[in-house]
């Protein structure tokens, strides 16, 4: 195995595979759907837009606190209690728990 990797007899089979995969899907032999076969024709003045969905929002999250950040400060001061802005009752942490909704 050591004398493969020194010799470079695997990068060279890596390298004689995509070769060879490259080849077939420009022949038309092997199919890619979207990129040599079943492509859907541009329209007139039609511009490919990428479109990647926000970070930081995972797609299952209910719509934003309309309140936003000063709701949220508000809800986290209102679960500190008098122990302070870290901890909730008893000096436990919240977690972050400081939705709006139900």
């Amino acid at each position: 195995m050591l004398q493969g990797i020194e010799d470079g007899y695997f990068q060279a089979e890596i390298a004689d595979a995509a070769y060879r995969y490259q080849r077939l899907v420009e022949q038309g032999r092997k199919v890619v759907v979207g990129v040599n076969r079943f492509q859907r024709p541009a329209r007139e003045g039609e511009i490919n837009v990428l479109q990647i969905p926000r970070a930081g929002r995972p797609p299952d999250r209910g719509p934003p606190c309309p309140q936003g950040r000063a709701g949220r400060r508000a809800v986290r001061e209102a679960l500190a209690g008098p122990r302070g802005r870290r901890g909730g009752p008893g000096g436990a942490s919240t977690g972050g728990a400081t939705s709006c909704g139900p």
